[in-house]
């Protein structure tokens, strides 16, 4: 259905934004170190 379609769209969004921000992280660990 369109809806789980949606559903599995913002799930994605979720999931690209959290990765992100843990590689964000993960550099400037690198950076640190």
């Amino acid at each position: 259905t369109l809806r789980a379609r949606v559903a599995a769209k913002a799930e994605e969004k979720k999931l690209e934004l959290v990765f992100l921000r843990w590689a964000e992280h993960h550099n400037k660990l690198c950076n640190f170190l």
